[in-house]
């Protein structure tokens, strides 16, 4: 049998799984990534008592304490689109709003503590091998193009037009020294369906970008979409333009 010094030898790497098929995010969403249907906005996660009662306490800390009584009131859920409810409306919609700011930053932070944990830990069990450690990061590319970036911010991610989530997020796995895994490497914009304003482009470029800035590599997956269209064509034109391994 081959000996754990053997195996350290052959191994380059560690991939660590933070959360549902092995990203970074909340289980916001139910529908497989295969399906053609106009994807929902899915929906907050942060109902179960554990969650309500670090809610509770994050509101109290702050002094708004009617604030941490639930999540959202006003949000769709799985499979409905942003503008069914009035929280992910372009205009006016809740998540512009004092409140907004207070959930959603609440809502991220605990995501990203979460990542800050295991990444930490990781990365100190394996300080002594020769092994790079990494993490996933998904790309929740559809309603990419709205204001409100609904399928983020249900995911955990507090990216929208008005502020950059990812920073925050690349800047955990440089602390961390961790690689980030991106999936969707072989996803384009013009095959995307266009009522979902989706653009994986887009965001896998923002991603990319807060990587750079705080030194962070990144390794690339193609998505689990069967034939998607000139699929190595658009992997190869993200290697070009960014430093993905």
């Amino acid at each position: 049998m081959m000996g754990i010094a053997s195996l350290i030898t052959l191994l380059q790497g560690i991939s660590i799984g933070l959360g549902p098929d092995g990203e970074l995010r909340y289980p916001s969403h139910h529908h497989p990534v295969k399906s053609r249907k106009i994807p929902g906005v899915g929906e907050f996660q942060c109902y179960d008592e554990n969650m309500i009662n670090h809610l509770k306490q994050h509101a109290q800390a702050l002094g708004n304490p009617l604030w941490g009584l639930a999540g959202p009131h006003d949000a769709p859920n799985y499979d409905q689109s942003p503008n069914w409810n009035n929280f992910f409306k372009e205009q006016g919609g809740s998540w512009e709003t004092a409140y907004g700011d207070f959930f959603l930053s609440w809502y991220s932070s605990q995501l990203i503590s979460h990542g800050d944990r295991l990444l930490s830990l990781a990365a100190s069990t394996f300080s002594d091998a020769p092994v790079t450690v990494a993490g996933k990061v998904p790309l929740m590319h559809s309603w990419y193009r709205t204001r409100s970036h609904a399928s983020e911010l249900t995911a955990g991610f507090y990216n929208t037009v008005n502020r950059d989530g990812y920073q925050v997020v690349a800047e955990m796995f440089g602390k961390n020294s961790c690689k980030m895994i991106l999936p969707g490497m072989d996803l384009s914009d013009e095959h995307q369906l266009r009522e979902a304003c989706s653009s994986p482009e887009t965001l896998l470029a923002q991603i990319t970008a807060a990587c750079r800035k705080h030194g962070v590599e990144i390794s690339g997956q193609n998505s689990s979409v069967s034939g998607v269209p000139r699929g190595f064509e658009q992997i190869k034109k993200n290697l070009l333009g960014s430093f993905i391994h």
